[in-house]
């Protein structure tokens, strides 16, 4: 079993990867995948 932390720790290297930046209005999962689609974000 892997722990939460190392979970984030994956996302939050993802989410830089991508370019996203923490955003309290905005949910970094979502704007990943509109991201990968190709949509607005």
């Amino acid at each position: 079993m892997i722990s939460r932390r190392t979970v984030d720790a994956h996302l939050r290297s993802i989410f830089a990867k991508l370019g996203l930046e923490s955003d309290p209005d905005g949910n970094q999962r979502v704007l990943a995948v509109l991201n990968w689609i190709g949509g607005p974000g």
